[in-house]
């Protein structure tokens, strides 16, 4: 039985690279890395720079870090606050629109 804590532990014995090299070696685009917590940038960087532009990364991504990220290997960055912000405007701006 998989638990919380095998889960926790498998992660603790292999390195980011390790999980990134197995996306890698059997060509599976498109991993995401979601940094959900401070100091994951070390680790997400190290899974970046295994796999340059097979991996995504997500969590922490803004306007002024988002090149960065680009430039140590990932695919795609997601920033889900932007997103959003963008979503809203458009339904404000709809809203605006059915009122004229």
């Amino acid at each position: 039985m998989v638990t919380e804590r095998s889960l926790c532990e498998a992660e603790d014995r292999h390195p980011p690279s390790y999980f990134a090299s197995l996306y890698r070696d059997n060509n599976l685009t498109g991993g995401h890395i979601i940094k959900l917590g401070p100091k994951n940038d070390e680790a997400a960087k190290e899974a970046c720079s295994t796999w340059p532009g097979g991996m995504q990364v997500g969590g922490g991504i803004n306007e002024d870090n988002a090149e960065e990220w680009l430039r140590a290997g990932a695919s795609k960055v997601s920033s889900t606050p932007v997103v959003l912000l963008g979503l809203r405007r458009v339904r404000c701006e709809l809203t605006r629109r059915r009122s004229l």
